[in-house]
């Protein structure tokens, strides 16, 4: 029998995602906003901080089809896999947001400011793919 999986994550929703929305305009047709990951396909037993934390939001960056604003959780700024952690603004058509993902080669954010705060607590989400929200065209 397999293992059941999960990501390790916070759904953004209301206030918090209107105003990750209002900071810049997104990039792309297929509009996300709407959730972190932490922690992609772990296990039950995968440990993680359960108590609220302070999620920093910085300067949006553009990758290839995407956008995204890297984030702070609490001290930490990179997800369990190593990736940079972010919010994913967009996407092209054709991207799937798994592939929107801040390599930490690839991207230098910019942590020295601070666009928006909020209070963020992590738990264990499905593995499901969000559907994201069209915008005019």
């Amino acid at each position: 029998m397999s293992q059941q999986h999960f990501r390790i994550g916070a759904p953004i929703a209301g206030v918090v995602r209107n105003a990750l929305l209002a900071l810049a305009q997104p990039g792309f047709a297929n509009v996300h906003a709407d959730t972190l990951t932490f922690a992609y396909r772990v296990t039950r037993d995968f440990g993680f901080h359960t108590s609220q934390l302070e999620c920093l939001v910085h300067p949006r960056v553009t990758g290839r089809g995407f956008d995204a604003y890297p984030v702070t959780l609490g001290v930490v700024r990179h997800r369990a896999e190593g990736q940079l952690l972010s919010i994913t603004l967009s996407t092209a058509d054709g991207v799937k947001r798994s592939d929107a993902i801040l390599e930490r080669s690839a991207f230098k954010p910019d942590y020295s400011r601070v666009l928006y705060r909020f209070p963020l607590q992590l738990r264990r989400l499905p593995l499901h793919v969000l559907s994201p929200e069209r915008t005019a065209a």
